[in-house]
């Protein structure tokens, strides 16, 4: 790349001086191709001299513009103003001098002000910047915590390669197998369900053409035939230098509550369809109060056999009271831009009937009057269609209550399967993280210390290979139900990876912890499963005291204790030698 000279870097990095002297040299430069290339004779006086003040003001900045200016105006009116090399103050070299320095100024006033304008928006940009790489921070955090989540997968896609890769929970989630399935596009449109393919495609095509976030839903049909929504969320995500590194986000299985909106779908569009077809009349009318439109119940309130009988003839004509009575409410109606009330009319067989009208003005842009909409109702149908009206809304309020717990049952489970293990049922990583910091503040205020035990299988890879991974999960099972069983309820107990569990021991000390994990080790040995055999476990203990800087360093010892308790031929238990 080649050197680049830009207002932004001279001024920022060029002393004042330094600036004036090159703003010097460009005017002798300009001095001297006024005088070598064109004479004093040929005209054109300021012809180097223009752009010598535009490119001091570019590239030195105001001051030493400001001073090429005055220099140039100068030499120009001495040199190359007739009659030459004499300094003749004529009216014409005056203008001409005062329309160069105007000119050149105010072009030097534009440049620097551009100078600060240009500052101005890259820091705007910057900010910008910055803000978006918080947000895809905080989205690359909630993609951590849905992968952890039984039914959601995470996915990136590198856009340069074209490569797709799935998490394992992602391929269970379309109902795909990670050893014959590919991840990839053509994949993945297999198991859309075909109405929701082009739409869902298309979105995010766009998106990755674009490089924005983008969120979409459809269906994929599991191998079973079986129907599954998937809420699907994802976008760019950038490097420090801003250059696109892939597109990522997560599929969320959103079955159950996509059926608990289509259902009230559902209950809203036979509302919708129930008040369509309600016994209530409707009449447009123009600014003399003839009739625009009318629907069929309309007609049948006044006595008409078509609502195209009405069109063109005056409302008034059906006015129990054709003299003043009607000329007040219209011009009530226009005056005010609605009315509602009851009032009397007549039919075309002269039948006086009482109606309740609501009505708007609707009028155009300038204000100016357009038609006058009015809906009429039978004050004799009155009281049935308040009836109907009444069981429509108890209908309508119990659907709403039953969809609103179905929705609120959904985000429960939700929420305790995002920090909980499916398997045992104890507390995930992520809950145990949360757990941790809200221990570590706890201990602070209280000065009281507590506990951390990491306990691991031992040999566990090799109950899973000899008895296969079901008795594996079953081992698991049986180890977090004797965890339960066996802790205090102030105790918290997690999963904190494969075999690997984290026990919490609050306002603890070391003896008691030691005699904790002893009852530990012991009940589960003494407990074998009915398929593997005989379990056992190895502790590692460790004590957070207030001094400590962080919540991990507790953890931290007590998961070299551990790595120590497997050292020294498991089933035992490790606490660290200082404490």
């Amino acid at each position: 790349m080649g050197v680049q000279f830009n207002l932004n870097d001279m001024h920022a990095k060029l002393s004042l001086p330094v600036r004036f002297a090159i703003a010097i040299m460009i005017f002798f430069i300009a001095l001297l191709l006024r005088i070598t290339i064109w004479p004093a004779e040929f005209g054109l006086t300021f012809i180097t001299f223009y752009p010598a003040a535009f490119l001091s003001f570019y590239l030195c900045g105001t001051k030493p513009g400001f001073l090429v200016t005055v220099l140039s105006a100068f030499s120009a009116f001495y040199i190359s103003s007739s009659p030459y090399w004499i300094a003749d103050i004529s009216n014409a070299n005056l203008v001409a001098i005062a329309f160069f320095l105007a000119f050149s100024w105010l072009m030097g006033y534009v440049l620097t002000r551009g100078h600060y304008w240009h500052n101005l928006l890259i820091n705007k940009e910057h900010n910008k910047f910055e803000e978006v790489d918080k947000q895809l921070l905080t989205t690359n955090e909630l993609l951590t915590l849905a992968e952890r989540s039984v039914s959601a997968g995470a996915w990136r896609w590198y856009t340069d390669t074209g490569k797709m890769v799935w998490t394992e929970q992602l391929f269970k989630l379309f109902g795909l197998n990670p050893e014959t399935d590919e991840p990839s596009f053509d994949c993945w449109r297999k198991i859309v369900h075909p109405d929701d393919l082009k739409d869902a495609e298309d979105l995010i095509k766009e998106a990755g053409q674009n490089l924005h976030s983008f969120v979409t839903f459809y269906r994929v049909i599991l191998p079973t035939g079986h129907v599954r929504w998937i809420d699907s969320y994802g976008g760019p995500v950038y490097d420090k230098l801003g250059n696109l590194i892939e597109f990522s986000g997560i599929c969320i299985n959103s079955t159950s509550l996509h059926l608990a909106e289509q259902q009230i779908q559902e209950s809203e569009q036979r509302f919708r369809n129930m008040f369509t077809n309600l016994t209530v009349g409707y009449q447009a009318l123009d600014i003399n109060g003839c009739w625009l439109d009318a629907n069929q119940k309309m007609a049948d309130i006044l006595g008409f056999t078509t609502p195209e009988e009405m069109i063109g003839q005056r409302f008034i004509e059906s006015w129990s009271d054709t003299g003043e009575g009607f000329s007040t409410f219209y011009q009530h109606f226009k005056d005010n831009n609605f009315v509602e009330g009851e009032f009397m009319l007549k039919r075309r067989d002269s039948q006086p009937i009482t109606v309740i009208i609501s009505g708007r003005i609707q009028r155009n842009k300038e204000g100016d009057f357009m038609c006058a909409h009015s809906v009429i109702i039978d004050i004799s149908e009155r009281q049935k269609m308040e009836q109907k009206i009444i069981e429509m809304n108890a209908e309508l309020e119990l659907k709403i209550a039953e969809r609103t717990t179905e929705l609120s049952k959904a985000n429960e489970e939700l929420r305790h399967l995002s920090r909980h293990d499916a398997l045992t049922g104890l507390h995930n990583r992520l809950s145990a993280n949360e757990r941790l910091h809200a221990e570590f503040i706890s201990m602070k205020r209280s000065q009281n210390n507590y506990a951390v035990l990491l306990l691991d299988i031992d040999f566990f890879k090799k109950v899973n290979d000899t008895n296969g991974h079901s008795v594996g999960d079953s081992v698991l099972q049986l180890l977090a139900h004797i965890l339960k069983s066996t802790l205090r309820e102030s105790d918290f107990a997690a999963r904190y990876g494969g075999e690997e569990f984290l026990l919490l021991l609050p306002n603890t000390e070391l003896f008691e912890a030691r005699l904790v994990a002893e009852k530990i080790r012991h009940t589960i040995e003494a407990t074998p499963h009915p398929v593997a055999g005989k379990i056992t476990v190895s502790i590692g203990v460790a004590m957070a005291t207030p001094d400590e800087p962080d919540e991990y360093i507790a953890v931290k010892e007590a998961d070299d204790n551990l790595y120590a308790a497997k050292k020294s031929g498991r089933n035992c238990i490790m606490a660290a030698a200082h404490q």
